[in-house]
């Protein structure tokens, strides 16, 4: 007899206006020891996602305030405005659609779907689909945006950097000592551009700026310093920094140089 399997549970959002849809699918995920959270429309679930509480989303594709699309997007910019208290742009989602229904399935790929389960939903399916997430078998598709380090001890510098470069086309790290850098490498995360502070720099860059670029071959450093003499800027170059900013900076000044590094990232 096989040895059954023993898979983590999920905090699982379930959103759907129909009331036996949404009990159904709430009794077999406590069935296998998932937590569920309910909600009867968009806006609900959107205001549950204020408070972070689920790791997936199962969604009926057909809400009765909003269109699917529209409410991966809320959700995606939820995240995004509070990426210093979780670190992620959205998170994976199964949709639940009529078998004939069409779907933009390329946007709602981008916004995080990585199953489509047709009605009336074979439970066999769905348990399926939730191992293979589970297991990491099913994943986001690689973010293809530029992603953007802001190392600054200054909590309300990062803050302001990270609105002033805000953009469909990056992902901000908020970061503000070496330890969040070095957590963001360890976990093997993608950085095409790192602004730092030297303020921030407990370690050597010596030491430190090798490091980022051993990960990340192709990335680029950005130095934001009240002063460098030319030693130091020297020094800096050597270790690959493109550019040294000395402070005040314009904020549109380095708006346009950030701008720059992400067309050539993209281009």
């Amino acid at each position: 007899m096989a040895k059954k399997e023993n898979l983590p549970s999920l905090a699982i959002y379930v959103v759907s206006g129909q009331a036996s849809t949404r009990l159904n699918i709430k009794r077999f995920l406590q069935k296998k020891n998932h937590e569920v959270f309910s909600a009867a429309s968009g806006k609900e679930l959107i205001n549950l996602d204020k408070d972070f509480l689920g790791n997936l989303i199962i969604a009926d594709s057909f809400l009765p305030d909003m269109p699917i699309v529209e409410l991966l997007t809320h959700i995606r910019e939820n995240r995004r405005l509070m990426k210093d208290i979780a670190d992620i742009d959205f998170i994976p989602s199964i949709v639940v659609a009529g078998n004939n229904e069409k779907l933009d399935e390329a946007t709602l790929k981008k916004l995080g779907m990585l199953a489509r389960i047709n009605k009336p939903i074979n439970f066999n399916e769905l348990g399926e689909v939730l191992n293979q997430i589970i297991r990491g078998e099913l994943y986001l598709e690689q973010d293809d945006r530029v992603s953007i380090g802001i190392l600054d001890p200054e909590k309300r510098a990062v803050q302001y950097l990270a609105k002033l470069l805000e953009s469909d086309d990056v992902r901000i790290h908020s970061m503000y000592d070496v330890f969040d850098l070095r957590g963001l490498l360890n976990d093997g995360q993608k950085l095409d551009l790192l602004l730092v502070e030297t303020l921030a720099l407990t370690e050597e860059p010596e030491s430190l700026f090798p490091l980022i670029k051993q990960a990340n071959p192709k990335a680029d450093i950005v130095v934001l310093t009240a002063f460098a003499d030319e030693e130091e800027t020297a020094t800096l170059k050597k270790l690959g920094v493109r550019e040294i900013m000395t402070k005040p900076i314009k904020p549109m000044q380095i708006r346009q140089l950030v701008r720059k590094i992400v067309a050539e990232k993209l281009g």
